[in-house]
């Protein structure tokens, strides 16, 4: 056994062991910041132990990586002398400058999205690698995690109450606590389904991203024959291949993952994955017709249905109420639309340059006075208005033009290539991530962030979401090697 297939080895086996235990949110908290006179929930500096799992896992790829590349270097060489590849030192060196400059200066709350983000990126880097080896292996591990999980929810709900454990990262819940998530029905107050999760919503948006991985890893495209994909296959082995499955997934293990997701966001009783999850099934419905007119419907439909259902919130909350006409119901609504109307008085004090990353709770209880409870100063639930608020209009515009130049970049290196075996394969997009089977997780992604900032502020959304992205850049890379190598067989 080489060293380099070692490491290899430990490195899945800590990916799937973070991705298992990933629901949990045991951790060391180094510093919180204050809001008014109280401790905030959020831009809390914290270290979870999946975040280590997820750093050990990364590492254990990288060095994996570094030795594989040698092992093929002085295979090539022959003997002559090789020549020095500086890319490796340099990329550690520069991450240990950035660890130093991270530990030098004061805490701040965007020292807590360094961490998340950070760690986001070592775990979808891990999943990435994984999933070339094994992509079944990690679902079933993200799906097993969640099953423990969903029973302690329901537990919860049944009970209505839940013990604080400092071992599990939980804390204690109780229908009868004031701030804890309830469901009012006749009167009598239910405890919402936390599992370990900080709040039922973010578990909701973490049961809608797997979905949306599973919506796009599951899908067969019999659209591609409208993209010029379909005539390079002249021969029924051939032809087979275009309808695999990313991953070899089985139908029964998407019999029953999907219906256990489906359940699980109906106890957890989350609009905004529910909608997620609709969204992502109509994109999903919309590959399946061959005319285009009625695809693009299905997905104008998943486009502008989260922006509709937003919109009207401000109209007529009545309609959107899915939990009932209670007064916590009405409540919540009507605390989300007073969230737009504080974001106007942040952007009027700090539009250009922003709050500052994870400062947004701090600007605004300046705003309306810091003699107010903490949860009163919660972010407003929108990513797209939160990122902007907090950025700066300057800094987005900053941001949005390199985003546009790297595509452009990529898009102008993938027309030299083949365009009728490469080009048309990826439908002329910029990469696998823009692919249109990925088009069901982005959908999801997209209606999530409409009505919350789980995706942006806590970090099981952004492990998540880095998490989710790997899974499905992997399977529409190995779709797309496998529609290469049919090309590849009908070229001989």
């Amino acid at each position: 056994m080489s060293a380099a297939f070692f490491m290899e080895q430990v490195g899945k086996l800590l990916t799937l062991a973070c991705l298992f235990l990933l629901p949990w949110q045991t951790r060391y908290i180094f510093w919180a910041p204050w809001v008014g006179t109280t401790e905030s929930e959020f831009g809390v500096i914290s270290l979870y132990v999946t975040m280590l799992l997820a750093g050990c896992a990364a590492g254990s790829w990288w060095i994996g990586s570094v030795l594989k590349e040698g092992e093929k270097r002085r295979q090539t060489t022959d003997g002559r002398r090789q020549k020095t590849d500086g890319r490796y030192p340099i990329s550690l060196i520069c991450s240990l400058l950035s660890v130093v400059c991270f530990l030098i200066t004061l805490p701040s709350p965007t020292h807590a999205w360094i961490l998340n983000i950070f760690f986001s990126l070592l775990l979808g880097y891990a999943t990435y690698k994984t999933a070339h080896q094994n992509g079944r292996a990690i679902l079933y591990a993200m799906c097993a995690g969640l099953i423990p999980v969903v029973g302690l929810g329901m537990w919860q709900m049944s009970v209505g109450w839940s013990p604080a454990s400092s071992w599990l990262g939980l804390a204690s819940r109780s229908a009868e606590h004031l701030g804890d998530s309830v469901l009012v029905i006749e009167g009598k107050r239910i405890l919402r389904m936390y599992g370990s999760f900080p709040h039922p919503n973010i578990f909701g948006t973490v049961i809608a991203l797997i979905f949306g991985v599973m919506a796009s890893l599951s899908f067969q495209p019999p659209f591609a024959e409208g993209f010029g994909v379909g005539e390079i296959f002249k021969n029924p082995e051939q032809e087979s291949r275009r309808f695999l499955t990313a991953f070899g997934m089985t139908q029964t293990s998407q019999l029953v993952i999907i219906p256990m997701l489906i359940v699980a966001v109906l106890f957890c009783i989350s609009r905004s994955a529910a909608l997620a999850m609709a969204c992502a099934f109509i994109t999903y419905l919309g590959f399946s017709y061959k005319n285009i007119f009625q695809r693009r419907t299905l997905f104008s439909i998943a486009l502008f249905l989260p922006v509709l259902i937003w919109t009207l919130q401000f109209i007529s909350p009545s309609l959107i109420a899915l939990r009932g006409q209670s007064f916590t119901e009405q409540q919540s609504i009507s605390e989300r639309v007073a969230q737009v109307g504080e974001w106007w008085q942040v952007m009027e004090q700090n539009g250009v340059w922003g709050t500052g990353i994870y400062q947004y709770p701090q600007v605004l209880a300046d705003i309306q006075g810091v003699s107010l409870p903490a949860w009163v100063y919660q972010p407003v639930h929108n990513v797209f208005l939160l990122v902007i608020a907090e950025l700066g209009l300057f800094w987005c515009g900053v941001v949005g033009v390199g985003l546009l130049i790297v595509i452009k970049t990529k898009d102008s290196r993938q027309q030299t290539a083949d365009k009728r075996y490469i080009t048309s394969v990826v439908c002329r997009l910029p990469s696998a991530v823009l692919s249109p089977q990925s088009l069901p997780l982005l959908i999801t992604i997209y209606s999530l962030s409409w009505f919350d900032h789980a995706l942006w502020t806590s970090w099981s959304g952004m492990s998540y979401t880095a998490t989710a992205i790997a899974l499905v850049f992997a399977g529409g890379q190995s779709r797309i090697s496998t529609l290469s190598q049919g090309v590849l067989d009908e070229k001989k």
